[in-house]
Formats: C-alpha cells, structure tokens, sequence
C-alpha cells in the first residue's frame, strides 16, 4: 500500500546513505520522506519503508546499460508485479 508520508518522517534511503556520526544525524539523513510504502505480507508485519522524492525517482528509472534509454517503472506497478509472487511465496497459490 502506497501513501502520502506523516510530516516529520525521515527517508529511509537517505538516512542509510549519509547515516549519523556521535549519535546525531548527517543534516542530508534527515531529508522528510514523501511517500510511504506499508506492506500487507502477512510475513512482514506491516513494514514501512518511507522515500523522499529524489530516491523515489531513483527507484522507479532504470536506464539500459546497452542503449542507455531510460525507462519509468512506478511503484503502483512494481506493487502489482510482485503481488502474485508474493502470494505463492506465502503458499496461498497452489501449481
């Protein structure tokens, strides 16, 4: 389930890429997050992964390493691509 960040969330990417030094926080971690991806396997409990715009850009275009064209996949779409994998993972699709 995709949906609008709470205010005062931090983007789990940025907060990995520029981390904290003496238990405080690089000024680039605490970029607010924009969108917020909850996931509904049952395994995962609920996750939460939350992403500023700049890395939900990064996460959506991937650009061919042959011809160099970029191409857009959204993360609605990529969402509906796994459902199905996700299912006969968690053995509620059978052959």
């Amino acid at each position: 389930m995709i949906t609008k960040s709470e205010p005062g969330i931090w983007c789990d990417y940025c907060k990995t890429q520029w981390g904290r030094v003496k238990n405080v926080w690089h000024e680039k971690a605490m970029t607010e997050a924009s969108i917020t991806i909850t996931s509904v396997n049952p395994k995962s409990h609920g996750q939460k992964r939350h992403y500023c715009q700049a890395h939900v850009l990064e996460v959506t275009t991937f650009t061919n390493t042959t011809t160099h064209e970029a191409y857009r996949w959204s993360l609605q779409d990529q969402v509906k691509a796994i459902a199905p994998i996700q299912l006969e993972m968690d053995g509620q699709i059978n052959g």
